[in-house]
């Protein structure tokens, strides 16, 4: 399922690529059945020349608001495709030819994930719970809306149950999807002995044991999954199965690769300290701030764009109303005065990115948090570089991590199955064993994200969706958020902006976050919430940086009425997920440099694989919920196996519908 808005993905994608001979499709939307087309066309002036030479003045000219129109466009076919095109001269002009809409997309209202999802009746039935704050008057759900899957448009019309629409499959369609329903339980049978790993949020809920696939009716609920349609409500608490086999898949190999033999391979990674590797390398930081600064498109360097970055962290600012202070001058004795004196020694600009002193830790296939996710906006989900800052003069490592995340622009079903299919294979190790044949395969898959030009429609055409840092230098630990910006005061750069679903510090114990929180239940439960810039009102709520004053950090209030809703907050937040309520502390390889708390992928020195934390590995678990004391167990990499497979093997209708993950992490 893609259920982010459309007219949201039409602003971000066109702005910079459609606009030909002044032209643009401004934004595209659903309307019911049909869909609402806004285009600008091209400007026209009338010129006068009062000499009765060639030197002509503008005398007057069409305004934008009058350039505007509107076009309402009918769904009636799957693969309908719409563009603007202007002839002057005798010469067509036409934009990039763009979908009207893509598979498993909703309303622009309901972009939230359903509740559930079923095949009843031979219709295909959704249901939100429409008690959620977010869907509360929304005029989305008050009528028809067009489905495209990938057999075609199904037309959904509310069945008269709050919240749930229906729309019939054409004729042998529904057959068909059972038929290779069947087909996918028989292989996870065979494959998994019957049982797969299952989830409410984050936490691991045991294993599911998958009914013999010969008892699956004409009726049956997909999301969350059961054999029955009047299964028990759904509801926080409810397991959700993920269908897939995660024994097929090798983490270490496909999703957290931390070996050695990537993160120092000699031709893609460099180590400015001791000078190991090739400088410019395809995964060194440097190479990835050359790619998003675009210079040939943008004008700005990658060393201007470094320095307006990393100088930040020295600079007092205010975002949203919550003050970020600067860090005390830790930053810019430990990284940004050596960095310097390095590239100045060189002959290089002092900001030179050949030398910037973070080493890779890691790099993180995140294909669980495709289209639908809040946090993250690439098709296919997104791609992660781990690096750790590093000191240049000992080489070893500082307490400060940076998260290159980018999206990845795939689209359409059969697309992001072989995307997955070409991560997964990579846990085959007799035809990727590790070093050149793996890094070359590698580097296909992060090239699709990471090169200038990745994502057209975005900012400098970088497909980075944002730039996080976690940090202790000068302390507190904190944890901040930077995209790049299309726009004034700084375009084209590195800027910091609000961070994820986190309130500001001082919110914590207020009667405004346990308003919040008891107002937005059955949003936070449904795992439908976005912390909002402001709340109640105009008032400034989101933070500018989260904060992590203490291991054991949760985020709680007096007289919040639901511990579930809390721990599901909490755990969506940066400081709570690297906190005290998801066990950020690493633990695997014990003894790793990076043991210590407030990180899910720890710092390392030369030479030392990076430490992975308990809530990606499962150990140590339970852990105890920090209010009500209730064990919990986490085991994310678990759920994101199980989640790799379902993609990459499991019938498109499936993973075009699948609900979205509800976190930023």
């Amino acid at each position: 399922m893609k259920p982010k808005a459309m007219h949201r993905m039409a602003m971000v994608c066109l702005a910079a690529a459609s606009t030909v001979m002044g032209q643009e499709i401004k934004s595209i939307e659903q309307v019911g059945d049909q869909v609402r087309v806004e285009v600008l066309l091209p400007p026209s002036e009338l010129e006068v020349s009062v000499d009765g030479g060639q030197n002509f003045t503008t005398e007057a000219e069409v305004p934008e608001a009058e350039r505007t129109k509107v076009f309402m466009v009918p769904i009636d076919a799957a693969q309908k495709l719409v563009r603007l095109r202007s002839t002057i001269g005798g010469d067509g002009f036409g934009t990039e030819p763009l979908p009207l809409l893509e598979e498993g997309t909703f309303p622009a209202g309901a972009s939230a994930s359903p509740t559930e999802i079923s095949l009843r009746d031979g219709n295909l039935v959704v249901r939100w719970d429409a008690r959620a704050q977010v869907l509360k008057d929304d005029p989305a759900l008050g009528g028809t809306f067009p489905l495209l899957m990938p057999f075609g448009v199904v037309l959904m019309d509310p069945t008269g149950r709050p919240g749930e629409f229906a729309g019939p499959l054409p004729a042998g369609e529904a057959q068909r999807l059972r038929e290779e329903l069947t087909a996918g339980l028989t292989r996870l049978q065979q494959l998994e002995n019957g049982r797969v790993p299952q989830f409410a949020g984050r936490e691991f809920k045991g294993d599911f044991p998958l009914p013999d696939p010969a008892t699956v009716g004409e009726d049956v609920r997909l999301f969350p999954f059961s054999t029955r349609v009047d299964a028990e409500p759904v509801t926080a608490a409810t397991a959700r199965p993920v269908l897939g086999a995660s024994s097929m898949v090798a983490p270490e190999r496909s999703l957290m690769i931390t070996d050695l033999s990537v993160v120092e391979d000699p031709d893609r990674t460099f180590d400015p300290c001791s000078g190991t590797g090739t400088p410019m390398g395809k995964w060194t930081f440097g190479f990835l701030m050359e790619q998003a600064a675009n210079t040939p498109l943008t004008g700005v360097t990658a060393s201007e764009m470094a320095q307006h970055w990393i100088q930040q962290f020295e600079a007092f600012n205010v975002i949203n109303g919550d003050p970020v202070p600067d860090r005390g001058g830790a930053i810019q004795t430990s990284l940004i005065d050596k960095w310097n004196a390095k590239n100045i020694a060189e002959g290089n600009h002092p900001f030179d990115p050949v030398n910037a002193p973070f080493r890779l830790t890691a790099i993180v296939n995140r294909i669980d948090l495709r289209e639908g996710s809040a946090y993250a906006t690439g098709n296919a989900g997104e791609l992660r570089f781990v690096f750790c800052a590093m000191d240049l003069d000992t080489c070893n490592a500082f307490p400060l991590t940076v998260i290159w995340e980018f999206g990845v622009p795939i689209s359409g079903c059969a697309n992001v199955r072989s995307y997955a299919q070409d991560w997964q294979a990579l846990s085959d190790p007799g035809l990727f064993p590790f070093g050149p044949v793996f890094n070359t395969a590698l580097e296909a898959l992060t090239d699709i994200s990471s090169l200038a030009n990745a994502d057209p429609g975005k900012p400098n055409g970088s497909a980075l969706n944002q730039l996080r840092t976690n940090n202790f230098l000068g302390g507190p630990w904190t944890l901040r958020e930077f995209k790049i910006t299309g726009s004034t005061p700084t375009p084209n750069h590195l800027t910091e902006v609000v961070v994820a679903q986190t309130p500001a510090q001082g919110f914590q114990g207020s009667t405004t976050l346990v308003d919040y929180i008891n107002t937005f239940e059955t949003d936070i439960l449904a795992g439908l919430h976005v912390v909002p810039a402001l709340w109640p009102g105009a008032s400034p709520f989101q933070a500018a940086k989260a904060e992590v004053p203490f291991p054991s950090f949760h985020w709680n209030g007096p007289g919040i009425a639901n511990n579930d809703a809390r721990h599901l907050f909490s755990a969506a937040t940066c400081s709570g997920c690297h906190g005290g309520e998801a066990s950020g502390s690493p633990s695997f390889p014990p003894g790793g440099v990076g043991s210590f708390p407030f990180v899910h992928v720890g710092q390392r020195n030369p030479g030392v694989e990076a430490s992975l934390s308990n809530f990606l590995m499962g150990t140590n678990m339970p852990m105890p919920d920090p209010v009500s004391g209730v064990p919990r167990t986490f085991n994310d990499l678990l759920r994101r196996e199980a989640d790799l497979d379902f993609a990459a093997n499991m019938p498109c209708f499936l993973v075009a519908l699948a609900p979205r993950v509800a976190a930023p992490h």
